[in-house]
């Protein structure tokens, strides 16, 4: 019996602590809630051989997954702050030791992003914000054809004066 209640608190307390995680964080950007599921547990028998009335032997934390869906969208300052609206990630990259973008991929929704000195496109982490570069028709977009996007600070000797994003 103690141990029945013993299962139930600790899977209230970890529903608890997610219930305080989803709260502290709602106002971040980009922060995706989290639900818990549990199951019940029962001494040697199946779901078919499971009597209604049976008492259980307690409560088990059987996933803790964050939600892939649709956020709030928050309008923010500034021309690099992007948001997705419906479906859809932003490709980041990390940075290698030799300061160019690695071959790993990270797919996030938080568009905080902001250009370095070399007119870069990084996201609040430091990682290289992903794309397509020069996509004409009929061309093969894939993971390989991604490159990390740039904006020139100066072309044929005329600096720019203000970036708008469509």
């Amino acid at each position: 019996m103690y141990g029945t209640i013993r299962s139930g608190m600790a899977t209230a307390m970890h529903e608890l602590a997610v219930i305080s995680n989803n709260i502290s964080n709602a106002g971040s950007t980009a922060f995706q809630r989290s639900d818990v599921s549990f199951s019940d547990l029962y001494g040697a028998a199946s779901a078919e051989s499971v009597q209604r009335l049976s008492t259980g032997l307690g409560a088990s934390v059987e996933a803790t997954r964050r939600s892939i869906s649709q956020g709030n969208l928050v309008n923010r300052d500034g021309v690099l702050n992007l948001a997705l609206s419906g479906s859809g990630m932003f490709v980041t990259a990390p940075p290698t030791l030799e300061g160019g973008p690695s071959n790993q991929r990270v797919y996030t929704r938080n568009g905080e992003f902001s250009l370095d000195a070399n007119g870069d496109i990084r996201s609040n982490d430091g990682s290289y914000v992903m794309g397509f570069a020069n996509v004409g028709e009929g061309a093969q977009l894939n993971g390989e054809s991604l490159t990390k996007l740039n904006v020139p600070f100066e072309i044929e000797g005329v600096k720019l004066s203000s970036l708008e994003i469509v």
